[in-house]
């Protein structure tokens, strides 16, 4: 490999233009004469001449290095694998089927030096507190990005999940006896735990619910006679009714990509939501990417006064549900509440609290839009400084001890150094030898967790093979979200199979017309 590089013969070029010999130009910069000589007379440079075999285009590349490294500065950067698989679903659309080889990120790399590998470094989300004054300045830093303050307002999204129980659980004043203590609620019985996710702008825009159950599969049984007002809402199951990694990236896909396509197709949109993990992985990264989505994540425990849905929606949203169904549970004969209740109230709820002034105000009282940071810090709920770092798991007198506990990860290893003098950990041996143990910790954990996710999958698959006795809702599996239409099928499927009259006028007739067989008589 040569030791200099294009901006070397950059320079002796420029040199030899100044009247210095070639000879000199090329020994200052440490270049071969014949190379130097060869650019002279017009000979192209490396990288030019590779371009017909190039995977990637140049304007390919220099989109991917902007999205990286916007991304990078908005807290959410993508991993060396995460770029290698971006890179080769371009290149297969770009009809290389092979995609990129290993050594492509080495190259793409050297052919963007304002990027380089940097060691991750995690913010532990109960470390710090999110609505403290310092990290609220820092996350409206990067609001003022160039390329995030150039997303206009109709393209700017807040999404997040609020949960809900069928029943219901309320304490607060109520009128009764004065010589009591208290007054018993009467509340449905039901329990269970549903999720929505809900999704608006900055311009007031309310995108279509998605409702997750909890359970394997979406019933028929779930849903009331009328449908009508459910016709554009999104339904799923999850094992325990919360978003998973699958349906945020169907969400992504189904609802929010084709729901929010800008005027112009190249008009950047802003997706402002919490760090769950299902938002990270790398399927929905790369739809962000490929649909020109900036992902911005609020802080840890900010939610409160950052998250436009938290602020000016869930709020009322919560309150009218839980008025609604105290309402139901004391005219009703039967306080059981189930999933139909359940979607009467809640749409009776959203059609109060989500709407497009509630949607504005979020935005505008979280300072998200327009971009207001004193808005935020004059929250009184923002504190001054962040929280003592203190562990999620540990109290604050154990952090002396922590030398005493075994490292369990490479990290754990490097904190417990960092206890020890450093005249102890200077000799370049020991410091090999430690990184070699914090490496085989890791492996070790990797293992462990790769054999932990095996089983889960085992165990899930076993529960989908168990045999189903409600008539599950079948759907176009390229749709993966239940729609109205597909229950309805489902429905008047079971009614055709179970009405008790029209079975027996079947089973009349046909005893009727094997009887005219056997007697060859024609009733027709």
């Amino acid at each position: 490999m040569p030791s200099f590089t294009e901006k070397d013969i950059s320079a002796a070029l420029q040199m030899v233009a100044d009247g210095v010999s070639v000879n000199k130009a090329a020994e200052a910069y440490g270049i071969n004469r014949s190379t130097l000589q060869g650019r002279i007379k017009g000979s192209t440079t490396p990288r030019e001449a590779q371009k017909p075999r190039q995977k990637l285009s140049d304007v390919q590349e220099r989109r991917l290095r902007d999205w990286i490294l916007v991304q990078a500065d908005l807290g959410c950067p993508v991993s060396h694998q995460q770029v290698r698989e971006f890179a080769s679903k371009i290149a297969v659309r770009n009809g290389f089927p092979e995609g990129v080889g290993k050594n492509w990120l080495q190259g793409f790399l050297s052919r963007n030096e304002d990027i380089k590998t940097l060691k991750g470094k995690r913010l532990d989300s109960e470390r710090y507190h999110g609505a403290s004054a310092e990290l609220i300045k820092a996350f409206f830093m990067l609001l003022m990005m160039p390329a995030i303050r150039i997303v206009k307002q109709k393209n700017r999204y807040n999404v997040d999940e609020v949960g809900m129980i069928e029943g219901i659980g309320m304490n607060g004043l109520f009128l009764g006896h004065r010589d009591k203590k208290s007054v018993i609620i009467r509340q449905p019985r039901s329990r269970a735990w549903i999720t929505i996710l809900e999704c608006i702008s900055a311009t007031g825009k309310v995108l279509r619910p998605t409702v997750i159950f909890k359970g394997k599969t979406v019933q028929q049984q779930h849903f009331p006679e009328d449908l009508d007002f459910l016709d554009d809402w999104e339904f799923s199951c999850s094992e325990k009714g919360w978003t998973s990694n699958k349906l945020a990236l169907i969400w992504l896909r189904k609802v929010f990509i084709p729901s929010t396509q800008p005027e112009k197709k190249n008009e950047p949109r802003l997706l402002i939501l919490d760090g769950h993990g299902s938002h990270m992985t790398e399927e929905f990264l790369w739809e962000c990417y490929d649909n020109n989505i900036y992902l911005l994540f609020l802080p840890p425990h900010s939610s409160h006064v950052l998250q436009p849905l938290d602020v000016a929606i869930f709020g009322p949203l919560k309150r009218a549900y839980r008025r609604l169904l105290l309402d139901f549970a004391s005219v009703a004969d039967d306080s059981h509440i189930g999933k139909i209740t359940f979607l009467y109230t809640y749409d009776k709820a959203r059609r109060e609290a989500i709407t497009k002034s509630n949607a504005i105000a979020g935005f505008k009282a979280t300072g998200l839009w327009p971009v207001n940071l004193a808005k935020v810090l004059m929250n009184p709920m923002v504190t001054e400084t962040p929280s003592p770092a203190v562990t999620a798991n540990s109290p604050a007198k154990e952090q002396d001890s922590s030398l005493l506990k075994t490292p369990r990860s490479s990290i754990q290893l490097r904190r417990a150094l960092e206890h020890i003098p450093a005249s102890t950990t200077q000799d370049p041996t020991v410091r090999l030898l430690f990184r070699k143990i914090g490496s085989q910790l890791d492996c070790h954990n990797f293992e462990i967790e790769k054999q932990n996710r095996e089983i889960t999958i085992l165990q899930r698959e076993n529960e989908e093979n168990r045999p189903k006795r409600r008539k599950k809702v079948v759907y176009n599996g390229n749709a993966e979200f239940a729609k109205i239409p597909a229950i309805k099928k489902a429905r008047e499927h079971m009614w055709r199979t179970l009405q008790p009259e029209r079975t027996a006028n079947r089973v009349k007739k046909l005893k009727l017309d094997d009887l005219c067989t056997q007697f060859h008589l024609n009733i027709h």
